[in-house]
């Protein structure tokens, strides 16, 4: 395992940890990303914090699939194909997937070897002086199509321990939005146009774009500094919304103990229709723009 240090000449930097090509910090004059203090980072678990890659499936899979959650990309070393002092480039190829393919599914071992299945995931990330580029592309190198979700699994620090509350921390942008709750499991309404998106207890919404947009501009605000979250891909961009709240914290034994006050999670995705189809020879991405604007 190996982690590649980007720095900027303003005194930015960024750190990727090959377990999943994830970024675990992007800092200006602060860090601007959420890792827990128990993350493991030996490879033995997705690392908790940072920016987890989502793909082929995000959350749990469907019977009788047995791929874990969100799949296999941020449980495989990447391999660094290229760095400069602020960029770097990754790939993982199907065959280096030794973890996470499950059985009962086309990435199985005995699916892919009987279907022509593959795929060539590239990752990219870029570092600027108030700002952090990541974009991820799919290609279907292989003999068949596949069906495929992608997510940047964002954790956002947020200063004070101020993430529940609602007067200085809240999320803008996602007005229109058809809204998917997954813990009071209601669907079919949207957010109200001018209202902020906030976070009150457990958390957990998917909001797809009420046009199929294929980019999204969010902003973060919390108490000492705001971020600006834009995000486009070759397909509709939802992005989801998370904090476990206390109790499920509490449960995660990669979670340190009030570590539901300090992130949420603003994660763009291709999730719309839950599943899109790629063609052989085809390619997929998603991008994403963080841009720190620090309050005075």
């Amino acid at each position: 395992m190996t982690i590649t240090t980007l720095r900027h000449s303003s005194g930015s930097s960024c750190k990727i940890h090959s377990f999943g090509a994830t970024v675990i910090s992007f800092a200006t004059d602060r860090e601007h990303l959420f890792l827990s203090n128990d993350a493991i980072l030996d490879g033995s678990k997705a690392i908790r914090g940072g920016i987890p890659l989502v793909f082929p499936v995000f959350g749990p899979s469907t019977a009788p699939s047995t791929m874990p959650q969100h799949g296999f990309a941020r449980v495989n070393h990447w391999d660094l194909i290229e760095s400069t002092e602020t960029t770097a480039s990754y790939t993982l190829r199907l065959a280096d997937v030794t973890a996470g393919r499950g059985e009962h599914n086309p990435w199985s071992i005995e699916e892919v070897a009987k279907n022509g299945i593959d795929v060539l995931l590239k990752y990219e990330v870029s570092l600027g002086a108030d700002y952090l580029l990541t974009t991820l592309t799919v290609q279907n190198t292989g003999k068949t199509a596949f069906d495929m979700e992608a997510l940047l699994h964002s954790y956002f620090a947020v200063p004070e321990k101020a993430t529940h509350d609602n007067s200085r921390t809240f999320i803008t942008g996602l007005d229109r939005y058809s809204i998917v709750d997954k813990v009071t499991q209601e669907s079919g309404h949207a957010q109200p146009e001018g209202e902020p998106v906030v976070i009150s207890g457990e958390t957990d919404r998917v909001y797809d774009p009420f046009e199929g947009k294929t980019s999204a501009q969010v902003q973060l605000v919390t108490p000492q500094r705001n971020l600006d979250i834009t995000a486009e891909g070759s397909n509709a961009i939802s992005c989801v919304v998370w904090n476990p709240g206390k109790e499920k914290a509490k449960a995660m034994p990669d979670m340190h103990d009030g570590a539901h006050e300090e992130f949420v999670c603003v994660e763009p995705g291709i999730l719309t229709d839950r599943m899109i189809r790629l063609e052989p020879g085809d390619e997929a991405f998603l991008k994403q723009t963080i841009k720190a604007i620090v309050n005075k």
